[in-house]
């Protein structure tokens, strides 16, 4: 039987959980905007201004780490276009431009007058009458500089900035705003292959002062050695380990791995292998089953909401016989219990728990009852 979507599937659970979307992370933070260093308050109250015309029901995650909302999620008439409603509550100079449609979602880049806003994308999915709606919500239009230097300049300080070794070639450069706390910047951005460093990289240099601003590796990896399934069903192979965050650790975009029984992994060389009976042979499988069942979601259902380094514990507790996703702290912990095999090297208990936390973004389900029912059903659907 063919997989149905997971919108269809996971946003029709709304009516087990409706108490969830009164819960607003971001209306505590916003409550505490200086103490928090929340800067999208004017993104925040836009959003709320298009949702109280939509469904008074709704839910916005919140970026915490940034300060920004992630999402937003609710139901919808189908005579009432959303994108139409939010774009209505922008700043003069700022517009919605469609990029992408597909069957599953829509894809809208962020303008300021003619100049792309960078990085400004959001996406918009509809299933039935639930919505969501992730990604950029950008509502500050002050531009904050001038232009000073031509693209050409941009791109030998972009290029020297990366190599000073002539090892790197320009792909592609263009004007951009550049969305940042105080403002939009006037900028240029610049896609830059090099070989010393090995990367493909995205620099944004201020269009004032010449400053680099954003630097970006696209390509950044490293190799591990990894069970990508379990222990019983294959050997030990090596993988590439991608979506780096910090260079020569497992501290990814999107995962942040910890080890318990000792010091974190650190691979100089950017080489995590190692034995199977080194305790660190766990982090580099936790990382990299997180890191693809992240893209499994994102690539299949366009789901992105959880673009965060969320924390992952290996060898967690003593002889602790299980694995856990923790709604509130936002992390996983995987035991090494006497009973089952390392839990850490069991894929699929891995993609279990990730699609918890899947599930507690976008329906705010419980543990118990038919919404806990519900919850296992659909770890266990997508885990295996």
């Amino acid at each position: 039987m063919k997989k149905v979507s997971i919108l269809v599937l996971i946003l029709s659970l709304f009516v087990v959980s409706s108490y969830s979307f009164t819960q607003d992370p971001g209306y505590k933070l916003l409550m505490n905007a200086q103490k928090n260093d929340v800067y999208s308050v004017d993104a925040y109250k836009a959003i709320v201004g298009v949702m109280q015309q939509v469904d008074p029901k709704f839910k916005i995650s919140w970026n915490e780490q940034q300060g920004v909302p992630s999402s937003v999620i609710g139901t919808v008439d189908s005579k009432v276009d959303v994108v139409e409603l939010l774009q209505s509550r922008l700043p003069e100079g700022l517009s919605l431009e469609l990029v992408k449609l597909n069957d599953k979602h829509s894809v809208y880049q962020y303008r300021a007058g003619m100049v792309k806003v960078f990085p400004a994308t959001l996406t918009y999915s509809k299933a039935n009458d639930k919505f969501m709606m992730a990604g950029a919500f950008v509502f500050n239009n002050e531009v904050k500089n001038g232009v000073s230097i031509d693209e050409l300049t941009a791109e030998k300080v972009a290029s020297d900035y990366i190599s000073s070794d002539m090892r790197t070639k320009i792909m592609h450069s263009e004007r951009v705003m550049f969305d940042t706390k105080d403002g939009l910047l006037n900028s240029y951005l610049v896609q830059i292959k090099s070989t010393s460093p090995i990367g493909d990289f995205i620099v944004v240099v201020d269009a004032d002062t010449a400053d680099v601003v954003y630097c970006d590796n696209m390509l950044a990896f490293a190799e591990g050695k990894v069970y990508e399934t379990n222990p019983l069903k294959c050997n030990a192979s090596m993988v590439n380990i991608i979506n780096i965050k910090n260079e020569h650790t497992l501290y990814g975009y999107y995962v942040n791995v910890q080890n318990e029984d000792t010091d974190n992994a650190y691979a100089e060389d950017d080489s995590f292998v190692y034995d199977e009976d080194s305790t660190h042979f766990d982090e580099v499988g936790i990382y990299y089953a997180i890191d693809r069942i992240h893209d499994f979601y994102k690539d299949t259902y366009g789901y992105d909401c959880l673009y965060k380094s969320m924390k992952a514990t290996v060898h967690y507790g003593t002889d602790y016989d299980n694995a856990f996703f923790s709604p509130w702290g936002q992390y996983f912990c995987f035991g090494d219990g006497s009973r089952f095999n390392n839990l850490a090297r069991e894929a699929s208990v891995t993609f279990h728990e990730y699609t918890h936390a899947v599930s507690y973004d976008i329906a705010g389900l419980g543990t118990s009852g038919e919404a806990g029912g519900m919850n296992e059903a659909l770890s266990d659907y997508f885990g295996n």
